[in-house]
Parts: structure tokens; C-alpha cells; sequence
């Protein structure tokens, strides 16, 4: 009678599973305590608005601070700008902060006009009224530009309409730029100009990278009480008809995969042939979630993850057929002989993964945002003066570079 010692319904120590138990605890741990770590650091030295805005040659925040009253960013020599990746951010020639984009044309030739010292660096009105002082001195320095075309703000940036305008506007436009002349002497060359354009806009679409997701918090928010309140009617729905109600989701996630593909390539070929037909040529700026849907680009990557991944799922299913057939039917009576449980209990655990979900990815996105801008500033001399000397705004004398 009760010698059933060891038998089926007395619990074996596993003393390999303990371990691994332990293993996984740990890992976790040192995982989470990693991410806690690194949240911490970014937060307390990392600074958002270096990649929400653009700053200064140097490093000032137009429309911050000391720039609090010139939120746009001026390219002194965009043709300096060609050819440099966006994301090095290294563009070789004086940026500076205005209170407004220049709307006219305007070339060191002219001579000292007013208003030219806005677009200067670190040039007051009374410097620029100083007769002593030559415009092709304050060039040659780079503490001014050798010429200014009339620009549109974009995101804080100064865009040359040039870079904007395409047909008989734009070729009324190079016949003036090309008779230009940039701080080396050389006529201005239209092509490098339209590739500095290029560096900018790619430097925007970076920014808006960043400031799409967060200034989409609430669709992020709506999303997740969506699929909370789905989540809870399927609990619900799949304990009347767990077989039919799984399949059925299996089905269903293929159709909507299939549909977002064909979607997606649609918007991708629509964008390239409009614009292949605009008579401009403006950024798409993705500064909100629903434009990331109009970027080429991520309709073409989303046509073709979603595209492979549906194939591979519909490959999967027909040839695991059976298999999944089984596994189903497995759920179905665990479901059934789980009945029991108080429906309480079955509708907190979706509310707590719920919640749970929304603060790991908050943190995550912050965390992403924070940390790269947690260095210090760095500055470098990409360009030499003629003179191989250059003005050192902070002394306000001439410092050789040897």
C-alpha cells in the first residue's frame, strides 16, 4: 500500500536542470543590470537635441542657448560638402546660425553689403562698417562666405532653391551661379553645389529618422492598447473554438503579409514615377509616423522583408502540415482542461505583458536616443586658410595650424 516511493506522481530533482536554471537567471541578470547601466549613462551625459537639431561649426545648437535667436543653419560653401557622407557630419567649410535663410543673390565682388554680417561668423555690425576691414579679408578668414543664393529653410537647414527647383526655373538660376565665383577664385561648380544639396537632404532624412517615432508616441500607444484589447477577446474566443480560431490566425496573418507586399511595392514604383515628374525636387521629410509609409526606400525594404518572410512562413506550414495539425490539436485539449481557471486570471496576464511591453520599448527608444550623443564635442581643422592660418573666434586672433 504505501511503498510507492519514487513512483510517477512523486517529483525527481533534476539537478542538470537546476543549473540551467541558474544560468538563465544569471545571464538575465547580467543582462538587465547592463541595460539599466547603460540607461543611466545616457541619461546623465547624453544630449537629444545634438541629433534633433542642427549646431554650428561650433557646436552650438541654433535655436538653443547662445543661438536661441537663430534657429536655421547656413552652409558657407555647399560645393565643400560634396561627396561626404551624411552621416559623418564632417562638411568642411563655416556653419553658422541666422535668424532667417538668405532670399538673395550676393557675391564678396559686391563688396560689404548690409546685413551681410547675420551670415558671417562672429562679425558685429560694427566690424562690418570698419573700413580697415576688407570683405575679401573676412573671406579669405572664413568668418564670411564668398557668395549667398537665395534659400528655403528645411528642418532648420538653408537649401539653396537651386537644389529645390527643377525645368526652366533651375536653368535660370545656374545662368547665375555660374557667374559665381567661390572663396578659392574658381567658378562656382554647379554639380558639386547640387551634391552638397544632396549631403543636407541625406543629413534631414537621418533627422527624421530620429524624430519620427518620437513625435508618433501616441500611435505607438494606440497600437499597443489595440492589440491589448485584441489580445483579450482572443483569450476569449479561442476557449469556444481553439482549433478553428488558430488556424484561422495562421491563415489570415498570410493574407495580410501578402497584401502589405503587393502594397508596398505599389507605393515604391508610384513614388519613383511621381517623382520622376515633379517639377521639384523636395526632400521627403520624415517627420511624423505616416511618412515614414511615403519613403521609397521603406517601402521598398518592407516590400521585400515582407515578401520573403511570407514565402518562407507558406513553404514552412505545407510542409510541417501534419505536424502543426498535431500541435494544434495538443493546444486545444490543454486549453480545454485549463477551463477552470477564473477568467480573471486569464485577462491579467495580457494587461501586465501589455504594460510591461510599452515600458521596455520606451525605455529602448529612449536609451537609442540618448546614447550616441553622449561624447564630448570634438573639432577639427578639415580646411585649411591660404595663408595656412586661420581665426580663432574665442581669442579673436589669427592661429597658425603648424
Amino acid at each position: 500500500g504505501d511503498h510507492n516511493i519514487g513512483g510517477a506522481s512523486d517529483p525527481v530533482p533534476n539537478k542538470k536542470n537546476n543549473y540551467l536554471d541558474v544560468l538563465i537567471i544569471s545571464v538575465f541578470a547580467i543582462f538587465g543590470s547592463g541595460w539599466i547601466s547603460m540607461g543611466v549613462f545616457a541619461f546623465s551625459k547624453g544630449n537629444p537635441a545634438h541629433l534633433l537639431h542642427p549646431h554650428n561649426s561650433a557646436g552650438e545648437i541654433c535655436g538653443s542657448k547662445k543661438q536661441s535667436a537663430k534657429p536655421y543653419l547656413l552652409y558657407h560653401d555647399l560645393t565643400k560638402c560634396a561627396g561626404v557622407p551624411a552621416e559623418v557630419g564632417a562638411c568642411p567649410t563655416r556653419q553658422v546660425c541666422v535668424e532667417e535663410c538668405p532670399r538673395t543673390y550676393w557675391t564678396a565682388a559686391q563688396g560689404k553689403s548690409p546685413g551681410l554680417e547675420q551670415f558671417c561668423d562672429g562679425v558685429t555690425y560694427t566690424q562690418m562698417e570698419d573700413r580697415d576691414t576688407s570683405i575679401s579679408q573676412l573671406v579669405e578668414e572664413r568668418r564670411c562666405p564668398a557668395y549667398i543664393l537665395p534659400s528655403t529653410p528645411v528642418l532648420g537647414r538653408c537649401i539653396p532653391d537651386y537644389g529645390l527647383v527643377r525645368g526652366e526655373e533651375a536653368v535660370k538660376m545656374e545662368n547665375k551661379l555660374r557667374s559665381i565665383k567661390t572663396a578659392d577664385g574658381k567658378i562656382l561648380n554647379v554639380d558639386s553645389l547640387l551634391r552638397g544639396v544632396d549631403y543636407v537632404m541625406d543629413s534631414i532624412e537621418n533627422q527624421g529618422n530620429i524624430t519620427g517615432p518620437s513625435s508618433s508616441w501616441w500611435i505607438i500607444l494606440l497600437a499597443h492598447m489595440l492589440a491589448l484589447v485584441l489580445s483579450i477577446l482572443c483569450t476569449v474566443i479561442i476557449k469556444q473554438a481553439v482549433k478553428q480560431v488558430l488556424w484561422g490566425s495562421i491563415v489570415l496573418c498570410l493574407v495580410i503579409w501578402t497584401a502589405i507586399t503587393m502594397i508596398a511595392f505599389f507605393v515604391y514604383f508610384k513614388l519613383m514615377k511621381s517623382k520622376e515628374n515633379a517639377s521639384t525636387s523636395l526632400p521627403m521629410l520624415i517627420t511624423n509616423m505616416p511618412t515614414y509609409w511615403f519613403n521609397k526606400n521603406t517601402s521598398l525594404a518592407c516590400g521585400i522583408i515582407f515578401g520573403v518572410f511570407t514565402l518562407i512562413i507558406f513553404l514552412l506550414i505545407i510542409y510541417f502540415f501534419k505536424r502543426i495539425n498535431k500541435a494544434l490539436t495538443i493546444i486545444e485539449e490543454a486549453i480545454k482542461s485549463a477551463a477552470s481557471i477564473h477568467i480573471k486570471s486569464v485577462l491579467t496576464i495580457p494587461i501586465l505583458q501589455s504594460v510591461l511591453s510599452i515600458l521596455i520599448i520606451h525605455w529602448a527608444l529612449t536609451v537609442v536616443i540618448f546614447i550616441p550623443t553622449t561624447g564630448s564635442s570634438q573639432f577639427r581643422v578639415v580646411e585649411a586658410c591660404s595663408s595656412e592660418t586661420c581665426f580663432n573666434p574665442a581669442t579673436g586672433k589669427m592661429f597658425s595650424l603648424h
